[in-house]
């Protein structure tokens, strides 16, 4: 992305300065804008994996499968029910 915003400015920077508008901020601003965006989603490419990475490590450290842990809330919901159900 960024090889394109670089591509783009210098291929539009000529024919900005020619117009007679004060349009030749343009191409360095969207160089600007798309290292930005870049950085952005690179910090949260890698703030994800480090979650990942967390969430796996509980996971083994409490060694119950995720397939494992939703199954469990359900059941002992349905068995609190039952047990209100009773005692009224």
């Amino acid at each position: 992305m960024v090889l394109l915003a670089v591509a783009l400015a210098v291929l539009l920077w000529e024919r900005l300065e020619t117009v007679p508008y004060h349009l030749g901020a343009i191409a360095p601003g969207l160089l600007i804008l798309a290292v930005l965006f870049a950085a952005y989603a690179y910090g949260r490419r890698r703030e994800v994996s480090e979650l990942k990475v967390l969430l796996k490590d509980l996971q083994d450290r409490v060694g119950v499968a995720p397939s494992e842990r939703t199954a469990r809330p359900a059941a002992a919901r349905s068995s609190c029910g039952r047990n209100a159900a009773s005692r009224s």
